[in-house]
């Protein structure tokens, strides 16, 4: 369901909207940059360092923790990128800035700072602090 948002002006939401693209193209370049390096790491060129045989237990050891480190990377530019999605959509709709939890607005400094946020500072803690906890212990959060 589409709402007005009423909040900003039309060239505001244009603003943000850039804001929120720009970020979309610092993830998506910090991945792409990521993976070359981590093709360059794994290639065949610089594994073998520690010794002259093709696959020394060192170059493999090493060649597993820039996989996993590529893995945990690329996941957390991925949350990010699904972030900027959501709240893209959420300017469209216009939801954006407006806490999932309280439904108050975001603080325009909070925005300035991570325009994807979801929360206010108070639901994000409470979103944080829930995250933790095992699932039976977890308290209902109204979003």
């Amino acid at each position: 369901m589409k709402k007005e948002n009423n909040r900003f002006t039309e060239n505001e939401v244009i603003q943000w909207r850039g804001l929120l693209e720009e970020r979309k193209k610092l993830v998506l370049d910090s991945e792409e940059k990521l993976l070359t390096q981590a093709f360059k790491d794994l290639s065949t060129d610089v594994t073998g360092e520690i010794s002259r045989l093709r696959r020394h237990s060192g170059d493999l050891a090493t060649n597993t923790q820039t996989i996993e480190t590529l893995e945990l990377l690329s996941e957390k530019n991925i949350r990010s990128l699904q972030e900027i999605e959501t709240s893209l959509e959420r300017l469209d709709n216009g939801t954006f800035a407006e806490c999932e939890g309280c439904h108050k607005p975001i603080p325009i400094k909070r925005l300035l700072i991570a325009p994807e946020s979801r929360f206010c500072i108070d639901c994000q803690m409470d979103y944080e602090e829930n995250q933790k906890r095992p699932a039976k212990e977890a308290r209902p959060i109204p979003y």
